[in-house]
């Protein structure tokens, strides 16, 4: 049984509010929160923002636990990062693979 008292929670802070800033331009992308508003109205707005705010805290919790197993077990193998990357890759795919490929083409020129 994992302690909470002994996971880092300025990391969990701070990934959190990474991911919620992420999931929060990739609405912006998608549909602004004004027109989201307008359109299905404000309490579609309300819950999209606190399932943000969940997946987001949620998230950071993960890439902590990720952490705390890396650095209990004391191991050191190449592919010791790779569970991070499972973590980052299946919180930016949150089920919505449209959205994911539409924000990473906002970068393409």
């Amino acid at each position: 049984m994992i302690d909470l008292k002994v996971l880092n929670k300025k990391m969990i802070l701070g990934y959190g509010i990474f991911f919620l800033v992420l999931y929060t331009m990739i609405d912006g992308l998608n549909l602004s929160y004004g027109e989201m508003a307008k359109d299905y109205g404000v309490w579609l707005v309300v819950i999209n923002i606190l399932i943000n705010i969940l997946m987001a805290t949620m998230g950071g919790f993960m890439i902590s636990l990720s952490d705390y197993s890396l650095n209990s077990k004391g191991i050191k193998t190449k592919g010791e990062n790779m569970s991070f990357l499972s973590v980052v890759f299946g919180i930016l795919t949150y089920g919505c693979t449209p959205c994911l490929i539409s924000f990473f083409c906002s970068f393409r020129n």
